[in-house]
C-alpha cells in the first residue's frame, strides 16, 4: 500500500496559495512569490527519492524516467498554453502579444526561463503582461532533472551526500556572485537556483537517518513559523537570497518531520486538497491574472480579483480530472509516446501562429509603438554628420534642431507639410548652447560632453550653410520648466556647473539658442511639447482602436483639459515669453490635441501617441495635416 505523504500535499497546496496571493496583489503578503521556492524543495525530495530508489535496485531507466515526467507535465501544460493562445487575441496588447511567440517556444521547449532572462525581469513592471511569465520555474526545473540522474549515475553511492552538498555550495556562490551583477539571471537560471531543489536532494538521502529525524521534529514549530512569518516580513536582500534560504530550510525540516501524527492531522486537509490540484492551479491562474490586467483601465476590483481566483481554481480541477489524471499514465512505450509529444508541441506553435495571423488588427500597434525617430534611427547619434538619411534633399533649407521630442515632429512636418528638412537630433538633449540635462541618479559625465559637444556642432553648421534659412527647435521643454532637476553648464573656462531647471533657466537657455541662431540671419520656429497622456490613456487607445475586450476606465482614452491646464502652467507661460520678447514663432500642439474638455489620444481613428509623450508616426502625420503650416 503507498504511504500518501499528505503533509507534502499540504505543503503543495500552501505553496500555490501564496504564489496565487502574491500575484493576485494581496496588500500585507510581501513574500508569496517564495511558494515558487517550496515547490523546488519538494520536487527536488520526490524525484530525488524515485531515482534513488531506481538506481539502487539497479532498474533505473532514462527512458522510463523522461516518460514519467513529459506524461505527468505535458498535456496540462499544452492546454493551457492553448487556452492562453486563444485568449491572448482578446486581451493582450501588441507588444505583449508579440513576445508570447517567443514565450510559447520557450515554453514547449523548457527553456523559457532564457527567453524572459532577456525579455524582462520577474518584478518588473512589464512581467505583469507576459501570460507564460509563471512558467520560468517548470523550465528550471526540467533543466535539474535532465542532469541529476546522470550526476548521480556517474558518483558512487557513498559519496552521493557529498557530490549533492558540494553542488549546493557552488549553485550558493553563483547565485550570490550574479545577485551583485545581474539579478534577473540570479531569478532565472538553473545554476543560481538549483541549490533550492539540491536542498531537496540531500533530504532524500537523509530522511531515514534517526538523528536527522529527531532534529527536524524539534525544529518542526520553529519552521512552520519561519515559513509563514516570513510571507509578511520583508528582509531587505534581493530574491533569491536570505528569505529564499529560510524558506526553503523551514521546507525541508517539515518535510524530515515526517511524523505520523502531523500526516494525518484533519488540519491539513484543506491545504492537502489545493495541493492536489497546484499543478494545473499553477498553471492556469497567471495567465487569466495577466489577462485581467491587460484589460481592466484603472484600478481593479477586489470582486474581479476573487472572481479571477473563483476560475483559477474551477478550471484547475478540470484541468485536473478530465486531463491531468486520466493522461497521467497514458502512453506506455517511450518512443511513440516522445514522438506524440513532439508532434503535439508543433501543433500547439502552429495553432498559436495561425491564429495570430488571422487575427491581426487593421492598425499595426507593434510598429506604432516603435520609436519614432524621424527620418531614420541614425538621426538619434550624438554626432550631427549631416547624413544623407537625415534629410529629404540633398541640400534642404530646414533643419529640425534637439531631443527626441524634435524627432518625433518629423514625419509629420515632411510628409503632412512637405517641408525639406534636414535633422540634427540626440535624445535626450535639449538645443541649449552648452547646456546638457544631468541626471543626478546616474550621473554620467561623458553624456553631458557628448549633449554639448552635439549642440556646438549643430549651431556650427547652421552658421556655415547659408542654405539654411529656417530653424525649427522641438524639445521636452515642459520637463525643463519645472524645478527639481540640474543641468549642467559649460563656464567660459570650459567647466561644468550645476543649476537647477526651471522655467526662468529655461527662459535663459532659448533666449541663448534663438538669439545666437537668429544673429546669422536665420528664421526659428519653436513647436511645443506634446499635452502628453497617461499609461492608461495609452492603454485606452490601443485597446479601443485594436477591438481589445477592455473593463473598468474605458472613457474616451482622453486627458481632461483641466488636468492638463493644471500641469502645464509654467510651460505656457514659457511659450507666450518666446513669442511675446523673443518675437519667435510658436506651433502649439495642444491647439490641434485639446479642445475645451479635453486632450485626445485618438483623432479619425488614428493613434496620435507611441508612448506616453511622443507621437506615433501616424499621429505626427495627422497632428501636422491639422496643424498651422509651420513655414509659411
Amino acid at each position: 500500500m503507498t504511504y500518501i505523504r499528505h503533509d507534502i500535499q499540504a505543503l503543495r497546496g500552501l505553496a500555490v496559495a501564496l504564489v496565487v496571493l502574491d500575484h493576485i496583489g494581496l496588500q500585507y503578503l510581501k513574500n508569496g512569490f517564495l511558494g515558487v521556492d517550496i515547490f523546488f524543495v519538494i520536487s527536488g525530495f520526490l524525484i530525488t527519492g524515485i531515482i534513488c530508489k531506481k538506481i539502487k535496485e539497479d532498474n533505473f531507466s532514462f527512458a522510463d524516467f523522461y516518460l514519467r515526467r513529459a506524461r505527468r507535465l505535458l498535456p496540462s501544460a499544452f492546454a493551457v498554453i492553448i487556452l492562453t493562445s486563444i485568449g491572448s487575441i482578446f486581451f493582450l496588447n501588441s507588444i505583449e502579444l508579440q513576445d508570447l511567440e517567443s514565450q510559447i517556444i520557450g515554453a514547449l521547449t523548457f527553456s523559457i526561463n532564457f527567453v524572459l532572462w532577456g525579455q524582462t525581469g520577474y518584478f518588473d513592471i512589464a512581467a505583469n503582461f507576459k501570460p507564460l511569465l509563471h512558467l520560468w520555474s517548470l523550465a528550471v526545473e526540467e533543466q535539474f532533472y535532465l542532469v541529476l540522474p546522470f550526476i548521480l549515475i556517474i558518483t558512487p553511492q557513498r559519496f552521493w551526500p557529498w557530490m549533492i552538498g558540494l553542488l549546493i555550495v557552488l549553485s550558493l556562490a553563483i547565485c550570490i556572485y550574479l545577485l551583485g551583477t545581474d539579478r534577473s539571471a540570479a531569478f532565472y537560471l538553473l545554476p543560481s537556483r538549483a541549490w533550492e531543489l539540491l536542498l531537496g536532494s540531500v533530504g532524500a538521502l537523509i530522511a531515514h537517518n534517526n538523528k536527522i529525524k529527531s532534529i527536524s521534529k524539534a525544529a518542526l514549530i520553529p519552521a512552520i513559523l519561519a515559513l509563514i512569518t516570513i510571507q509578511f516580513v520583508d528582509t531587505g536582500f534581493p530574491h533569491p537570497g536570505l528569505d529564499a534560504v529560510i524558506v526553503c530550510a523551514a521546507t525541508l525540516f517539515i518535510i524530515l518531520a515526517a511524523g505520523k501524527k502531523l500526516n494525518d492531522s484533519a488540519l491539513l486537509t484543506p491545504l492537502a486538497k489545493l495541493g492536489d490540484i497546484s499543478y494545473p492551479l499553477y498553471l492556469v491562474h497567471w495567465p487569466i491574472i495577466v489577462f485581467m490586467n491587460s484589460s481592466y483601465i484603472g484600478p481593479i476590483p477586489i470582486t474581479v480579483k476573487a472572481g479571477a481566483i473563483v476560475l483559477s481554481i474551477t478550471l484547475a480541477i478540470v484541468i485536473h480530472r478530465y486531463l491531468e489524471n486520466p493522461l497521467r499514465f497514458a502512453g506506455q512505450r517511450p518512443a511513440p509516446t516522445f514522438a506524440a509529444y513532439a508532434c503535439a508541441a508543433t501543433a500547439v506553435l502552429v495553432f498559436h501562429l495561425a491564429l495570430i495571423s488571422a487575427s491581426k488588427p487593421e492598425i499595426d500597434f507593434v510598429e506604432n509603438r516603435v520609436p519614432n525617430r524621424g527620418l531614420d534611427k541614425s538621426c538619434d547619434s550624438p554626432k550631427f554628420n549631416d547624413s544623407d538619411k537625415c534629410k529629404t534633399s540633398n541640400s534642404p533649407s530646414t533643419l529640425v534642431w534637439g531631443d527626441s521630442f524634435a524627432m518625433h515632429l518629423v514625419p509629420g512636418l515632411a510628409q503632412a507639410q512637405k517641408i525639406d528638412l534636414r535633422q540634427a537630433t540626440f535624445s535626450a538633449c535639449p538645443p541649449f548652447l552648452g547646456v546638457s540635462p544631468y541626471n543626478t541618479k546616474n550621473p554620467n559625465p561623458k553624456k553631458v560632453e557628448n549633449c554639448i559637444n552635439f549642440n556646438d556642432s549643430v549651431f556650427d553648421f547652421v552658421k556655415a550653410h547659408s542654405e539654411i534659412k529656417t530653424v525649427i527647435i522641438g524639445a521636452s521643454f515642459a520637463q525643463y520648466a519645472n524645478p527639481g532637476s540640474k543641468n549642467s553648464n559649460r563656464q567660459p573656462d570650459g567647466s561644468i556647473e550645476l543649476s537647477d531647471t526651471g522655467l526662468e533657466s529655461l527662459k535663459k537657455n532659448m533666449r541663448h539658442t534663438i538669439e545666437s541662431i537668429k544673429s546669422h540671419g536665420k528664421n526659428v520656429v519653436v513647436i511645443s511639447s506634446t499635452p502628453g497622456i497617461t499609461t492608461n490613456n495609452l492603454l485606452c487607445m490601443e485597446r479601443t482602436l485594436s477591438k481589445k475586450i477592455t473593463f473598468g476606465e474605458t472613457g474616451d482614452c482622453n486627458k481632461p483639459r483641466a488636468t492638463y491646464d493644471k500641469q502645464t502652467k509654467n510651460i505656457r507661460e514659457f511659450y507666450t515669453f518666446v513669442e511675446s520678447e523673443l518675437n519667435t514663432k510658436v506651433i502649439k500642439l495642444s491647439d490641434t490635441l485639446c479642445n475645451d474638455m479635453s486632450c485626445v489620444s485618438i483623432i479619425d481613428n488614428t493613434p496620435i501617441y507611441r508612448d506616453e509623450g511622443h507621437l506615433s508616426k501616424v499621429g505626427s502625420i495627422k497632428i501636422f495635416e491639422m496643424a498651422e503650416p509651420v513655414i509659411n
